[in-house]
């Protein structure tokens, strides 16, 4: 069971991600300004940028729904840990942050034990990478490997959450 020490932790993790977001949208809404009133020409390219607030704004909403069902069902119960790991990830990855190897079993809502388990299976299906940080012995990072940042952002594209997407009728 996540205790409270860890719960404080997840929710300041998601505030201030919140926080982030929010800045990155603001950003994003310049942009579109600006671009709106632009003079059109050719056809517009892909915006990488908001490709990457799409994806950000998915894995949030993700991760959200996640928390919002723990508060009513045991998260042991709901069985992801794997998905929540690869989301924080993501997550954090479009932050520009680091991972450590705790903070990521504290995001798979898990166990310790269970939530290193599972880190083993995403590393071995070259989904996750682990590094020494420089310098203190005890902790590692971990990160998506190029497969698993193409596999978490493909799922997430096609994901209803993802904006412009619909459920099936």
């Amino acid at each position: 069971m996540t205790s409270p020490k860890e719960l404080r932790e997840i929710v300041e993790r998601l505030s201030k991600l919140a926080e982030d977001i929010e800045t990155e949208v603001g950003q994003l809404r310049a942009r579109r300004h600006a671009r709106d009133a632009a003079p059109q020409g050719k056809a517009q390219e892909r915006d990488p940028y908001a490709e990457r607030l799409n994806l950000l704004s998915t894995a949030y909403a993700e991760s959200r729904s996640r928390q919002v069902r723990t508060r009513y069902i045991r998260p042991q119960l709901l069985g992801e840990p794997a998905w929540d790991i690869l989301v924080d990830l993501l997550i954090n990855e479009l932050n520009d942050k680091r991972v450590s190897v705790t903070s990521a079993c504290i995001a798979s809502q898990v166990p310790a034990t269970t939530a290193l388990r599972w880190l083993t299976l995403l590393e071995r299906d070259n989904l996750v990478k682990r590094e020494k940080a420089n310098g203190d012995k005890r902790r590692r990072w971990i990160s998506l490997t190029v497969e698993g940042r193409r596999a978490i952002t493909e799922a997430l594209r096609h994901s209803p959450n993802y904006p412009g997407n619909r459920w099936p009728s």
